[in-house]
């Protein structure tokens, strides 16, 4: 039983992996954002004593961008992390919710085909019977 849910566990993991992974680099880039604003503001409040050389800005935000990215993806502050352990089990639950629901579907598949095996086995049964004795015979077709 523990290989079988062990086994249906990992099926609903790797079904799940794509979205994982989407949702690893959508967090990756929230932290990655919080840093470069982090990073802006702390640029800002330090004193500027020269004048600013021409398009030191840009050149400060694309260093801000660059580090902020950097350092998301080593995790620095541990706000992916903190996402994804918050998000992921909500991925996983869906893609148990599908695997249920297509287990369900083949079950019942399995009792519709199982049912007209059946039938056609007790249709065939009496009209054997029926050659046997030369008389018809009723059956109950109600299901119980």
């Amino acid at each position: 039983m523990q290989i079988k849910i062990a086994l249906k566990d990992a099926l609903i993991a790797k079904q799940a992996e794509p979205q994982i992974q989407k949702l690893a680099k959508a967090t990756e880039g929230v932290e990655a954002m919080f840093l470069k604003d982090l990073l802006g503001i702390m640029r800002k409040s330090v004193l500027k004593t020269d004048k600013p050389m021409p398009g030191s800005d840009i050149y400060y935000d694309m260093l801000d961008q660059a580090l902020s990215e950097n350092m998301a993806k080593k995790g620095s502050l541990g706000i992916s992390k903190m996402m994804m352990e918050t998000m992921k089990p909500a991925i996983l639950q869906a893609e148990a919710e599908k695997f249920a629901a297509a287990a369900k579907a083949e079950t019942m598949k399995a009792v519709q085909r199982a049912k007209a095996t059946v039938n056609t086995a007790v249709r065939d049964l009496v009209d054997e019977a029926e050659k046997a004795v030369g008389v018809p015979i009723k059956i109950s077709t109600s299901g119980r």
